[in-house]
């Protein structure tokens, strides 16, 4: 895909985000509302050439040859001298007129790979434009495609942000390409993240009942007012069909994406440094929290601004900017849509007591960075100290020769946990094999009999700090 260059410039768009009014009577039509929105989305039309899969050459089948020889002298070498054919593969999906001079918001997996972007306006007469790609954000799933025309119908912008659970909304987009339709229900969750497109995406999804099906994607969630509250992504549903639950993209992240694309070509996103955990009600009581809402800090990264102004791991972040954290999936959200350089405000709880910070963010990197293990020299296998602690766990002494074959970096020092016990309160954690034990209790534990000292003078549920797949976690298990 050739993108657009020359950055630097603005949409024009409108935006209101005044409140919705709730108490108002119930509608017996929605038809005000569709007029107002359904000409501002279109249809997308992909065409994608991939190579098709070579066909086996039948002349060089084993027992063709057997019966009939080389009575076809060149035929067996058709396969490696011809090439394989290329393939055409066409898709469909919607797209948001965000400003009258032609910038317009999909989805990126609508438009990805392709080679030819057609992009059908049905409020002209179904007026087809050739689309440039002005930028992709993968994190978010989102696209900005430009079209040459002017004086377009461009959307209302709302405040998604102003969302609530109940809300009436309609879905507006191109299903199964039979045309645009539209569907209305509630927002029936706020704040989804589902890890849909990939591992470090930005999902912050609205959820709704509207139905949405394949088409859907890169269409309009709006209002009773026909404000844009939502870019229409993904179903869950058995063979892709609708169920009644749907995501869309707050407009909120969209807007900002796609400001950010266009003016500078990528987005860029504010980074505090930490791995951050669910509280869950044990896990709460263990750090002596008030509740079980916040962000629990099991890693801090050496290349973030979190170690600079001193948070640690078992901290528990439960305000940014004097709002309340409820979960990792927001604080992290949150984080991302601030300014990188922006200064945030952060309370913790840190071995029971709040303590405050005033930390400038850095910009997530593209690939944040990972430890590695060290290129430890090869040693002779040797017997390993191992223990039983409880809840059904086998620890080893993690030595070299362990260390290097578990693939488990020189920092992170412990025991290897190397079985558990299906039946036992660790299986029950979901503690599995391989993960290394860290801390017992606030303890650290660097060898087998400090772990074993300290197991056994813990009692009812225990807090462990364990390291596995590359990441620190706290989890509580019963002794």
């Amino acid at each position: 895909m050739a993108l657009r260059s020359g950055f630097g410039k603005k949409a024009e768009i409108v935006v209101n985000q005044e409140p919705l009014q709730r108490s108002a009577s119930p509608t017996h039509s929605f038809a005000s509302v569709v007029k107002k929105a359904a000409p501002s989305v279109v249809n997308i039309k992909t065409t994608t050439t991939k190579q098709a899969p070579r066909r086996s050459n039948p002349f060089n089948d084993p027992l063709f040859r057997r019966f009939f020889g080389d009575q076809f002298p060149g035929l067996e070498n058709e396969e490696e001298s011809s090439p394989s054919p290329r393939r055409r593969n066409l898709g469909l999906g919607s797209g948001v007129i965000m400003s009258k001079d032609g910038y317009i918001v999909t989805n990126n997996h609508v438009i990805n790979e392709a080679d030819e972007i057609l992009v059908d306006v049905p409020s002209l007469g179904d007026q087809e434009f050739k689309a440039t790609v002005v930028g992709v954000d993968p994190r978010s799933d989102l696209a900005v495609l430009k079209i040459d025309a002017k004086d377009l119908p461009a959307i209302v912008i709302g405040d998604s942000d102003q969302v609530e659970v109940g809300d009436i909304v309609l879905a507006i987009g191109n299903p199964f390409g039979l045309g645009q339709t539209v569907t209305q229900g509630i927002v029936s969750a706020l704040g989804r993240n589902l890890k849909i497109s990939r591992n470090d995406a930005f999902e912050d999804f609205i959820q709704t009942d509207a139905s949405i099906n394949q088409g859907n994607s890169g269409g309009a969630l709006v209002d009773v007012e026909g404000r844009l509250l939502g870019i229409n992504t993904a179903i869950i549903g058995p063979n892709g069909g609708n169920i009644g639950i749907g995501f869309a993209v707050p407009v909120n992240m969209a807007r900002s994406v796609m400001e950010q694309l266009i003016e500078k070509g990528r987005v860029s996103r504010g980074y505090l440094g930490v791995i951050i955990q669910p509280v869950d009600a044990d896990l709460a009581k263990s750090f002596g929290l008030p509740n079980n809402k916040g962000a629990l800090v099991s890693q801090v990264s050496d290349d973030g601004t979190a170690i600079k102004a001193g948070i640690k791991r078992g901290d528990v972040i439960v305000e940014l900017n004097g709002q309340p954290v409820d979960s990792p999936d927001e604080l992290r959200s949150r984080i991302a849509r601030e300014t990188p350089g922006q200064k945030v405000k952060l309370k913790v709880f840190r071995e029971g007591k709040p303590k405050n910070f005033e930390i400038a963010l850095a910009e997530l990197p593209e690939s944040p960075k990972v430890s590695e293990r060290g290129d430890a020299e090869k040693e002779e296998e040797e017997p390993a100290k191992s223990g039983e602690l409880f809840g059904g766990l086998s620890v080893e002494e993690l030595t070299p020769a362990l260390r290097k074959r578990a693939n488990i970096p020189d920092d992170v020092q412990g025991v290897l946990i190397t079985s558990v016990d299906p039946t036992g309160t660790a299986a029950e954690a979901e503690i599995q094999p391989g993960a290394v034990l860290v801390e017992i209790g606030a303890k650290e534990v660097r060898n087998v009999k400090e772990a074993t000292d300290v197991a056994r003078s813990a009692k009812g549920k225990v807090r462990l700090l364990l390291w596995e797949r590359g990441f620190f976690r706290y989890k509580m298990v019963q002794k």
